[in-house]
């Protein structure tokens, strides 16, 4: 019985309680950042090499040196937008989580409610008759 009203107590306690995905929320954020920074970065790369002057001497090396860094932009975007579906799905499943634990516990309650009125009324009908 001992082990019973220990477990009962230990899901009580979790139940019901904050789930905190604050640091989860603060690194999806930071990675919305770095990933706007990437995306700003592409778009002066851009235009950079639109407003290249093609009669410059070094015209072949300057434009291969920025499409260089812009293929590099990709490949960081990509990084970033891999790591923020990690970051969205550890989130969630933490909320999932919590909803259904709470979910469990609700209906444990309401469960535990109605066996409580039945032996009310069963009482209360075994003392009038």
């Amino acid at each position: 019985m001992g082990k019973i009203a220990y477990g009962r107590r230990r899901t009580e306690k979790k139940i019901g309680t904050a789930v905190d995905t604050s640091e989860m929320e603060e690194r999806i954020e930071a990675l919305r950042t770095q990933l706007k920074q990437v995306q700003g970065t592409k778009t002066r790369l851009e235009h950079q090499m639109d407003n290249l002057d093609v009669t410059d001497a070094h015209y072949n090396k300057k434009i291969s040196d920025l499409q260089r860094r812009y293929d590099e932009q990709y490949d960081k975007a990509e990084t970033i937008e891999t790591q923020m579906d990690e970051w969205n799905s550890r989130l969630l499943s933490v909320r999932q989580e919590k909803i259904s634990a709470d979910n469990v516990y609700q209906l444990l309650l309401a469960s535990k409610e109605i066996h409580l009125h039945r032996v009310i009324a069963l009482n209360i009908a075994e003392s009038m008759g």
